[in-house]
């Protein structure tokens, strides 16, 4: 995931990690489940199958 704090936010050579890229494993899932979404974020979701 990338997230920022508004849309106006970029990384500059003041700030170079101001948005970086994040990884979060989520277990426990099951067949139905609800996520929020951040906004002002890109996420990918890699949902593995059986």
């Amino acid at each position: 995931m990338l997230q920022a704090s508004s849309a106006d936010d970029t990384n500059s050579i003041q700030e170079p990690k101001k948005i970086v890229p994040v990884a979060e494993n989520i277990t426990g899932l099951g067949a139905n489940f609800t996520r929020t979404f951040p906004p002002y974020a890109i996420t990918v979701l890699a949902l593995q199958t059986k």
